[in-house]
């Protein structure tokens, strides 16, 4: 049994008056309990009835971004690619006309059709100093690079890619090549071959076209 006893402001000065018992179990008293605190006064601290109420009217905040203008991204690059050149439509300087009046060709070493004349002027022979190359196709079309053998047929090694793309090749300094448009293998540049003895000069850089 838990004693509660409820005190009024009124009955402080009295010995415990107004004490009344409540059973904390089941069935116990139904007295109301009293607190003491005063009743609520809108006058006290804490409530300023003088604040006017939000103004509906303004404007809500602006969480959002303003809308970007001008060109996106992806516009910039089909408006950058349909501004370059395509392979398609690619003219491409060639070092060497394939249609030379005499129509001659060149070998084809891979055992595929004669490639377009005119066959190289110079062959492949023996060296003994490296002469490393790298080829840069700055065309828009792949093109095809080719050595020169020593009997004079072409041998096909590898492929510059379009825009940028490069082969490299660890030759020797007597070694002449061709570069090719891959597909119709128009002849368009020759990378000559040194003098034979030449000194190792590093690495020699082509560009095409």
């Amino acid at each position: 049994m838990v004693s509660v006893c409820s005190l009024s402001l009124g009955a402080l000065s009295a010995t415990l008056a107004g004490c009344t018992s409540s059973s904390g179990g089941a069935g116990g008293g139904n007295t109301d309990f009293d607190s003491g605190a005063p009743a609520y006064d809108s006058s006290m601290p804490g409530t300023d009835s003088s604040m006017s109420e939000p103004d509906s009217s303004m404007p809500a905040p602006d969480t959002g971004t303003a809308a970007e203008t001008g060109p996106t991204d992806a516009t910039q690059e089909s408006e950058a690619e349909a501004a370059a050149p395509s392979c398609a439509t690619y003219v491409a300087p060639v070092e060497l006309d394939a249609s030379n009046p005499d129509g001659a060709t060149s070998i084809n070493a891979d055992g595929g059709v004669p490639l377009p004349g005119p066959p190289p002027a110079v062959c492949s022979i023996m060296g003994d100093t490296h002469a490393p190359f790298q080829l840069t196709n700055n065309s828009p079309c792949p093109v095809d690079v080719w050595w020169v053998g020593y009997d004079c047929a072409e041998v096909y090694y590898g492929t510059a890619a379009p825009n940028g793309g490069t082969f490299f090749n660890d030759t020797w300094e007597t070694d002449p090549w061709r570069v090719r448009l891959a597909g119709s293998e128009e002849l368009v540049e020759e990378l000559p071959a040194l003098p034979e003895g030449a000194p190792d000069a590093g690495v020699r850089m082509f560009t095409y076209p």
